[in-house]
């Protein structure tokens, strides 16, 4: 039986965003931030990682802002007021 992966349900990516928020002490967070912890032996990233961790921080955080500087100047992500 295979997961489907639009499905609501706690994997280890959303278990990374949330572990990210716990530790940013309030601070907004990037998907680089989730990417580092969601797959930590990995020194690059496709483009799936991403998509992965962007769909879970859909579901648990809101984009409160951008980057001021960077390259594509990443959204900056805080937790959903519940």
């Amino acid at each position: 039986m295979r997961a489907i992966a639009s499905q609501k349900r706690m994997g280890r990516i959303r278990v990374a965003v949330r572990r990210a928020f716990i530790l940013s002490s309030g601070e907004p967070i990037c998907v680089g931030d989730v990417l580092k912890r969601a797959y930590p032996r990995l020194k690059r990233f496709q483009h799936w990682h991403r998509w992965s961790v962007r769909r879970a921080l859909l579901s648990d955080g809101e984009v409160v802002g951008r980057r001021g500087f960077g390259r594509g100047r990443a959204n900056l992500w805080a937790p959903k007021a519940k």
